[in-house]
């Protein structure tokens, strides 16, 4: 078993999570991490795998959510069981994208769209950032629960009118994914973790810097305030 993980990990080509995933789950099976101990802290394991703590936090989840151990605040993780030998390790632990990979690539995107949006959005274009700001507000004041739909969700229609003001088609469906890849089971474990929603109103007062710039024609403060929008969900999360 513990041969078969490790030419898994070797060959295959997946998100970085899973593979650190992998190699845990590896180790617990080997008995390396025994059933109710604590593992080494986040920083530890980092050391151990080499890799980040974003990347070591994301896969701990993974395998929380997959039943393998548990998280508990303050405390650290403690393992709850060990992985069968017949498990199918490459989709045992593909529980969506990297939150750190997405909130990467839009921060090197959406900055220059918001940037560009403020050359040359349309009157029409700006009406729509508008309106999904107004909606965001309203679902902050009734407590209304996030839309998984992109088309339906007010951060999703305020970053897509962004992305269509840019004037390229294919921005859009480019934010659209990134923005779908949050609304996965990785993403909102960790965000549940921290407790998001008692920040809630905070990405909505970046909403409005941004789109002031837009409305000032101002490129370069909207292209900042998006950065600054992006890096406070970055760091929010702990990525």
């Amino acid at each position: 078993m513990i041969n078969r993980i490790r030419r898994f990990q070797i060959q295959d080509s997946g998100r970085l999570y899973q593979k650190v995933a992998v190699d845990i789950a590896q180790r617990i099976h080997a008995g390396e991490f025994a059933v109710g101990e604590r593992m080494p802290t986040e920083r530890a394991l980092a050391e151990i795998l080499e890799v980040s703590r974003p990347t070591v936090r994301e896969a701990l989840i993974a395998l929380e959510i997959e039943g393998l151990i548990e998280i508990r605040s303050g405390s650290g993780s403690y393992v709850r069981n060990a992985p069968e030998a017949e498990i199918d390790l490459e989709t045992l632990f593909d529980v969506g994208h990297s939150p750190t990979e997405i909130i990467g690539t839009r921060l090197i995107i959406e900055p220059q769209m918001a940037a560009i949006a403020a050359e040359q959005a349309t009157e029409e274009h700006i009406d729509e950032m508008r309106r999904a700001l107004a909606a965001g507000w309203q679902d902050f004041e009734t407590h209304a629960e996030r839309s998984a739909s992109f088309a339906n969700d007010a951060d999703g229609k305020f970053h897509g009118a962004i992305a269509a003001a840019s004037g390229n088609n294919l921005n859009k469906t480019i934010v659209r994914h990134l923005w779908k890849g949050l609304r996965s089971p990785l993403n909102d474990t960790l965000e549940r973790k921290v407790d998001l929603e008692q920040h809630a109103e905070l990405p909505l007062l970046d909403h409005e810097s941004i789109l002031r710039a837009i409305e000032g024609r101002n490129p370069d403060g909207a292209r900042n305030a998006m950065e600054r929008h992006l890096k406070r969900y970055q760091k929010l999360l702990g990525i």
